[in-house]
């Protein structure tokens, strides 16, 4: 995944915060916690739909080959059974 950086105005998240109330060390504390995001633990949007396509590629391959094998197995009871 490619590395990310999240840009966060903290003077307008401070002032947000303190205008629902929050004190200065919650304040604090919040804006702390928001710069040590990790982002490489965040799973974006595109990861996820890259995920997806590759998973119904995988099982719509796997579908087929059970369709097949089924296939094979009632042609081999109707001549040999």
């Amino acid at each position: 995944m490619n590395a990310l950086t999240l840009k966060i105005d903290t003077y307008k998240m401070a002032q947000i915060l303190k205008s629902k109330g929050f004190t200065k060390e919650q304040t604090d504390g919040i804006i702390e916690v928001a710069r040590e995001i990790d982002m490489e633990s965040i799973v974006t949007r595109d990861y996820l739909d890259t995920k997806l396509t590759l998973l119904e590629q995988r099982l719509t391959i796997r579908l087929g080959s059970m369709i097949m094998a089924l296939g094979a197995i009632l042609v081999a009871i109707k001549y040999l059974g």
